[in-house]
């Protein structure tokens, strides 16, 4: 009597080799029906995975391993031996568990029997074979990505949050989506000053979506706003086996912008100086928010940060600094601050004035044609690098020289790159209109503080004998969140003792408190 085999199917799905879901089916099918025409009974494992990866994501093959160890199966049928694993070690790793419990491999070719030193034999041939193999398809997949990203194809599997890849005359492109308006929302708050909880908050608050269909968490809004693809730049990043990023191509104006690149980079530097220095700094935003001016104030001795408290009398005071600096009640800080901040004002103004005389055409243009220059060269490049590849497949080249010129053409192509990435910046730097609208937001976001603590006729001082206009505590964040996009910091210094000489150079030394402020502006 024929033995009824009870058989574990295998089928695995790698993207690494060019596998589609129209191949998993078909391998599906094909096993399935192998095992019917058999008589034998199965159960199904599947995987989507590289044959190589590590063996601990091997989630599927490790349980199909463990079972064969429980004696559940008499065989494991699979298109062929290289889908079980594509690495030499791990094909000896299956091969030693089946061998030992006495399992089968059966292919719609063959019947594998791995006790058998000769089968034994054919089967680490076949998986050396398979192991090569899989090394030259990687890298031949690598080479066509790297071309095609170099062309400002999108090639990775997934898209960012407000895109859908698409085919758009047969090259694989990015398309802005019913998202894109989120990321855009996204950027104009944290350009606006507003700290990533507080952008997943807003995102929440107005019932927006993520790429996951739910709320919006931290990770995901730092994601969107450090991803510089959302300028249209098409974004390749190149790693070694460790993970660790070895080069980074980039191709600007591949694909339909959602935000400019200007303001992408205000919003790097506005998480920059979110994010650096030490850690009072980088907890900022951090705390009950009791005064317009908190996080700002700092010692014009020792240079420390200082903070506010309330005194037994319940008034909000400065705290005394580590040097010995005494404090003033905050009421008596905010008159020597709104006349401070009345300067700051004008300087921006006087600044703004000045940017809209200045023409910045000339240096712009010959930025311009560097980086046109420069793009020219990088095409040449590519071109050599393309040429050089040709030659050596027709043999005009050994490998050893072909790798060499290769290195020194592709180290190039880097350098040219870079210093595209550059001149772009510069250009930006050198940009009036950018220049302008930096002005006319420090203005603009001056002008908002005004509004917000509504001062008669728009003005921060106040008529002798009236008294200072005072903020509302539920305006204490938002007009604190303002101050921060136009102030640095705030240097305080307390004098208790006032020295002057009069005409006759007579020295007179007066005791009244005199505050002294210093705003450093961004």
């Amino acid at each position: 009597m024929v033995k009824q085999y009870h058989v574990a199917i295998f089928n695995r799905k790698s993207r690494n080799e060019g596998d589609t879901d129209e191949t998993l089916r078909n391998h599906r099918q094909i096993t399935i029906r192998l095992c019917e025409e058999k008589g034998y009974t199965y159960d199904n494992y599947e995987e989507i995975i590289s044959g190589a990866s590590k063996f601990e994501e091997r989630k599927e093959l490790i349980r199909l391993l463990e079972n064969v160890d429980k004696g559940m199966y008499d065989a494991v049928v699979t298109v062929e031996v290289s889908r079980l694993a594509r690495s030499g070690q791990y094909s000896q790793i299956i091969a030693d568990t089946l061998a030992e419990n006495n399992v089968l491999i059966i292919t719609p070719k063959e019947t594998i029997d791995l006790t058998i030193d000769s089968q034994r034999l054919l089967y680490d041939i076949q998986a050396a074979v398979n192991s090569n193999e899989y090394r030259v398809i990687r890298n031949r997949m690598r080479t066509g990505m790297i071309e095609k990203a170099k062309r400002g194809e999108y090639v990775s599997a997934k898209a960012p949050f407000g895109y859908d890849a698409v085919i758009k005359n047969k090259i694989r492109t990015l398309q802005p989506n019913e998202n894109a308006s989120t990321v855009k929302f996204c950027y104009d708050l944290a350009e606006k000053g507003y700290g990533m909880k507080q952008i997943v908050k807003e995102l929440n608050l107005r019932g927006l979506k993520s790429s996951s269909g739910g709320k919006f968490a931290f990770k995901s809004v730092q994601n969107i706003l450090k991803n510089k693809q959302y300028t249209g730049t098409n974004i390749f990043k190149l790693s070694d086996k460790k993970g660790n990023i070895t080069n980074v191509i980039e191709v600007p104006d591949a694909f339909t912008k959602i935000v400019s690149l200007e303001q992408w980079l205000k919003v790097q530097d506005a998480i920059k100086e979110r994010t650096s220095g030490d850690n009072e700094v980088r907890n900022r935003a951090r705390g009950e928010v009791r005064t317009i001016l908190k996080d700002l104030l700092y010692c014009s001795n020792c240079g420390a940060k200082i903070g506010f408290q309330f005194n037994p009398a319940r008034n909000l005071m400065v705290k005394k600094c580590r040097c010995g600096m005494r404090g003033i009640t905050e009421q008596a800080l905010l008159e020597y601050f709104w006349d401070e901040l009345i300067s700051v004002e004008k300087h921006f103004r006087k600044e703004w004035e000045k940017a809209l005389e200045i023409s910045s055409e000339g240096t712009a243009k010959e930025i311009t044609l560097q980086i046109d220059a420069l793009n020219s060269s990088k095409s040449k490049l590519n071109k050599k690098l393309k040429r050089a590849r040709d030659e050596y497949l027709d043999g005009v080249f050994t490998k050893e020289e072909y790798l060499s010129d290769k290195a020194d053409i592709e180290k190039e192509i880097q350098e040219v790159e870079s210093n595209i990435v550059e001149l772009e910046k510069r250009l930006l730097a050198v940009d009036t209109e950018g220049l302008r609208k930096k002005l006319q937001d420090r203005v603009h976001w001056i002008e908002e503080v005004k509004r917000i603590t509504k001062k008669r006729q728009g003005k921060l001082t106040m008529p002798i004998g009236e008294e200072m206009p005072a903020v509302q505590p539920e305006d204490f964040p938002e007009v604190n969140r303002l101050l921060k996009l136009v102030i640095d910091k705030i240097y305080y210094r307390r004098d208790d003792e006032h020295t002057w000489v009069d005409e006759e150079g007579n020295v007179e030394v007066t005791k009244e408190i005199y505050v002294h402020l210093n705003i450093t502006t961004k």
